[in-house]
């Protein structure tokens, strides 16, 4: 529990190999996988890998009722709306708000490289998540999304 969950990750896929099968908090079991194969299967057949509901209400908590933790039909409904916003021309138009926002990212992480003293750890995934955001602030103020 003191370890970033990456490290008891890399661990498992050390010892393991890319996909195991585990027992969770209270004799649940889990699946854990980095096989990108793996990972296409499950996520372009969720009728089959559901997410167990009390992981759905813990999501749905942080995250709203979004497409994120909606399954099925609902799941499908929500995909069909956004999909027009991501296909290859959308995302070439995107390709300059990209390139900007890398660009101050890692001037960022170098600036707090730099302050370390040459050594720093970096909170990687909330620096990302907040890049995102900003991606996506600037696309549908640039006009780049398309409007429901």
């Amino acid at each position: 529990m003191e370890n970033e969950n990456s490290v008891l990750h890399e661990k498992w896929v050390s010892v393991y190999g890319h996909t195991l099968k585990y027992k969770a908090l209270f004799g649940m079991n889990r699946l854990f996988t980095v096989d990108t194969k793996a990972l296409n299967h499950i996520v372009m057949n969720s009728h089959i890998y559901r997410k167990p509901e009390p992981a759905r209400y813990a999501l749905s908590q942080l995250l709203g009722d979004g497409v994120l933790v909606a399954e099925g039909e609902k799941h499908r409904q929500q995909r069909k709306i956004m999909n027009p916003a991501f296909g290859a021309p959308q995302i070439r138009e995107l390709t300059e708000v990209f390139i900007e926002k890398a660009i101050e990212l890692r001037d960022v992480w170098d600036s707090q490289i730099t302050t370390e003293g040459g050594v720093a750890r970096i909170d990687a995934l909330s620096w990302l998540s907040r890049t995102t955001l900003d991606v996506i602030g600037l696309a549908g103020k640039g006009g780049i999304l398309p409007e429901r």
